[in-house]
């Protein structure tokens, strides 16, 4: 290895730290003959050079790039220095009053109109990321919700395309020792369906003031494909409401060719309605062996989950395909501080267990658990599930 090519290593193992894996793939991508120089320059000179000096450790170097790229009003630069900052590893992370002393020291050395533009340029990056509510905060729709049992509160959230019955087996074992609090989404079964668009954010915030209005405490929340996005938002967005969650079935991220799906199956919705989505739905949410088992009752429970997905209407089942497309959870996971548990399906060909891997790895702490089922683990193993998710909670006393 050349000296150039162990400071371009060292510098871009430096870049990852600060900058998070997500940017520095998502840049390394749109390196081409043209500016490839410039990039290997970059990567060995500023990352290596400069941040990989002893005398500042990466928070104050952060900080001092805030402050840079303020007084050069380069506030793309700054923009992007902010997420990293908030999203950075816990002994170089930037906290919002972190950010806020910046901009007010830059407020007299650069001038109040850059500090001003500043402000605004952090604020919806806070906003967006659940340090800030929303400027224009709405309320959450009614929703329908169903109270079981007595004990601690688990409470659980349902797949796309479903409702809250989705979970009847699985709170049937739980609410002799727990509190069993499960609802239908926005959009969902008997809860209200607001126009669109919807947001993994929207649904996050939809799950706190149902916990806040139901609820004397955080509870345990569990959720099942949307219903573990909704989790992974949940968690960062109001951390004080979840003592722990189960993230089952789910993604933290789609790129594509799968954002493509995602559009080509709202288009299909909302031009020939939900009935020509459904036959595909059922292959991927169950075995095929359940969907035939007529002596066991998996026909019975896939016919019942059939006609209740029949009934939502185009639009709002769009909306809620439009947030489960525009999950981005890879660095915002590594901000969730509770107890974790993630349950796979080795058979679940939606969310393969690469994707429940991914979730894991995003997750500081976070544990891994597999069921031999398809998508929805929780109707075609309901006692294995519940088994998984009792010994994860009976392992946090």
């Amino acid at each position: 290895m050349t000296n150039h090519d162990k400071d371009y290593a060292d510098g871009m193992l430096n870049r990852r730290r600060v900058l998070g894996n997500a940017w520095v793939d998502k840049s390394l991508v749109n390196v081409n003959d043209f500016n490839g120089e410039f990039q290997n320059l970059i990567t060995r000179y500023a990352w290596n050079e400069v941040w990989g000096r002893p005398a500042f450790g990466d928070k104050t170097r952060r900080l001092m790039v805030l402050s840079t790229m303020i007084a050069l009003k380069a506030y793309e630069e700054f923009a992007l220095h902010v997420r990293a900052g908030l999203d950075g590893p816990p002994e170089s992370r930037l906290t919002p009053d972190d950010i806020k002393e910046v901009i007010m020291q830059a407020a007299i050395y650069c001038g109040v109109p850059a500090a001003n533009h500043a402000f605004s340029i952090a604020g919806a990056i806070l906003r967006e990321k659940g340090f800030l509510p929303a400027t224009e905060s709405k309320p959450s729709p009614k929703l329908h919700w169903v109270r079981e049992g007595q004990g601690p509160v688990v409470m659980l959230s349902h797949a796309l395309g479903c409702d809250l019955s989705m979970w009847d087996a699985v709170a049937e074992r739980l609410k002799q020792r727990f509190t069993v609090l499960r609802y239908d989404a926005r959009g969902h079964g008997q809860s209200a369906a607001p126009a669109g668009p919807y947001s993994m954010e929207m649904l996050a915030d939809d799950a706190a003031a149902l916990i806040t209005e139901q609820a004397t405490g955080p509870v345990h929340f569990v959720g099942l494909s949307m219903g573990g996005m909704t989790a992974q938002a949940l968690a960062v967005r109001h951390p004080q409401l979840v003592k722990s969650i189960t993230i089952a079935n789910a993604a933290n991220f789609y790129g594509e060719p799968a954002g493509a799906m995602w559009r080509a199956r709202m288009e299909t919705v909302l031009t020939q309605g939900v009935a020509a989505v459904v036959d595909g739905a059922i292959q991927r949410w169950f075995t095929p062996e359940f969907i035939a088992d007529t002596a066991g009752g998996g026909a019975v429970r896939v016919a019942t989950l059939r006609q209740k997905f029949e009934t939502i209407a185009p639009a709002p089942y769009a909306a809620s395909c439009g947030a489960v497309a525009a999950i981005d959870f890879r660095s915002s996971n590594q901000r969730v501080t509770c107890p974790t548990l993630v349950i796979a399906g080795t058979r679940d060909e939606a969310t393969p267990l690469a994707l429940s891997e991914a979730i894991v790895s995003s997750i500081p702490g976070a544990q891994l658990a597999t069921l031999p089922a398809a998508h929805l683990s929780a109707v075609e193993q309901p006692q294995d599930f519940a088994e998984l998710l009792v010994a994860f909670l009976d392992g946090l006393k």
